[in-house]
């Protein structure tokens, strides 16, 4: 007991920002379920000083809304497709490892995000979900609705770190101050992508 009231007191007057970073479910382990997050995410936090606090879906709004307020910032986790009814999509047979209960966790949290003008970070998944959440719609199959695209899914034959195809910087704003370049290569996992 007393070993853990010291956690709880250590957590409530850490100096680190606390990160909370959005899981996905699966099931690992002979067929058990699992919430799960590739540990790159972790270890990036912790290597940028931060505390990573991984949250699971299944929670409910009023939890979220309380766990909010504790949290300097919420990292959205890539990952698997959004369910096509949250933007108005067209089913795609490609379209897979849906997560509704992720759906609804994320989705909910990023417009208590936007509300509570938190800071947050989407990657790749994420910055759909931030998409989504702004009224804007997803290609469910970006190779069979765009004319002549660049490939974007290099999964999962590839290797994640494969810089796959470059992306503009548009000037001006943070992330060029942070790279100070106006293109950059990057990685691409994703057939899902946004559209308007």
């Amino acid at each position: 007991r007393s070993a853990f009231l010291g956690c709880v007191f250590i957590l409530n007057n850490m100096i680190t920002p606390i990160i909370g970073i959005t899981t996905f479910n699966d099931e690992i382990y002979n067929g058990y379920s699992a919430f799960v997050l590739q540990k790159a995410y972790v270890s990036a936090i912790i290597k940028a000083n931060g505390t990573p606090l991984l949250i699971p879906s299944g929670l409910s709004e009023n939890t979220l809304s309380e766990l909010l307020p504790k949290l300097d910032g919420i990292l959205f986790s890539g990952g698997g497709d959004i369910s096509v009814e949250y933007y108005k999509g067209q089913d795609h047979p490609l379209n897979s490892i849906i997560d509704k209960e992720r759906d609804i966790l994320e989705l909910f949290l990023m417009r208590e995000v936007i509300e509570q003008n938190k800071p947050f970070l989407g990657i790749c998944r994420g910055l759909q979900v931030l998409n989504v959440v702004m009224g804007g719609t997803l290609y469910p199959h970006i190779a069979s609705e765009m004319h002549d695209p660049i490939k974007h899914d290099y999964y999962p034959d590839y290797p994640r770190n494969l810089l796959a195809h470059k992306v503009k910087v548009i000037t001006g704003n943070k992330t060029s101050e942070i790279f100070g370049l106006t293109e950059l290569d990057v990685n691409s996992l994703h057939h899902q992508g946004v559209n308007k």
